[in-house]
């Protein structure tokens, strides 16, 4: 069928959304949106319009394969969102867990940037003392 590669693409396109994190600002994290897909689109609809109808002698398998292609999208779309809800829910969870921690973790984490893996910050006996008073 004409609309076989285009189906297949946004399938692809699905798969890579659920097995690849999304990092921003690096180059080709967006292979899986929702605007790559578009352009995806208007690429393939030059080339077929060249070389063939989008359409075969049997509407009921035309239909069937418009209706995939606008499910498989819509699953794209909904990825892109369970991404975005992650990244959100990441950032204030670790701003949660910042603001719940010692303050002299936080200043000892700050530091120790540019300490070794081995040097471990523990909170002293004294200010867990006071955390705890």
């Amino acid at each position: 069928h004409p609309l076989f590669p285009l189906l297949a693409l946004v399938f692809e396109k699905c798969e890579l959304a659920t097995c690849t994190p999304r990092e921003p600002g690096v180059a080709g994290g967006d292979v899986c949106s929702s605007d790559s897909f578009n352009e995806d689109i208007a690429v393939f609809a030059k080339q077929v319009r060249a070389e063939k109808p989008l359409f075969s002698s049997n509407p009921e398998l035309d239909n069937l394969m418009i209706q995939a292609i606008q499910v498989l999208r819509f699953h794209l779309l909904e990825l892109e969102k369970v991404h975005e809800l992650c990244d959100n829910f990441c950032h204030r969870y670790i701003s949660c867990l910042k603001g719940k921690m010692p303050i002299d973790l936080v200043i000892d984490d700050r530091d120790g940037s540019t300490k070794g893996d081995d040097d471990v910050s523990r909170p002293s006996s004294s200010s867990l003392a006071e955390q705890v008073q």
